[in-house]
């Protein structure tokens, strides 16, 4: 999530401080909702998708340094939505919990 909050800190409002954003967590019984909200420039939906896998996740130094959060965040997160609330941008995690004993 703190890379979402950076995302929306460092592209939507392009670094200009004393901006607005927010989280806001949700858990339920069979799910966890996660939401960063910003008032900024909203992602491009070319940008929405998950970035590639590194191409040798061994060598560090062939990871790109920019993405490497929203490729975690999409592979960790069972979706990834982009939306608006008005004139927020809400991007909304979601992980369902597992039920099995």
């Amino acid at each position: 999530m703190v890379e979402l909050a950076a995302n929306s800190i460092r592209h939507a409002y392009r670094g200009e401080s004393g901006r607005p954003v927010s989280v806001r967590l949700v858990a339920q019984a069979e799910e966890l909702v996660v939401a960063v909200i910003d008032e900024g420039t909203p992602v491009p939906v070319e940008r929405r998708g998950a970035p590639p896998a590194p191409q040798d996740p061994i060598d560090v130094q062939s990871i790109a340094e920019g993405g490497r959060g929203l490729f975690l965040v999409h592979q960790l997160m069972d979706t990834v939505s982009y939306e608006s609330e008005g004139a927020r941008n809400v991007v909304r995690l979601t992980k369902a919990f597992s039920t099995s004993a």
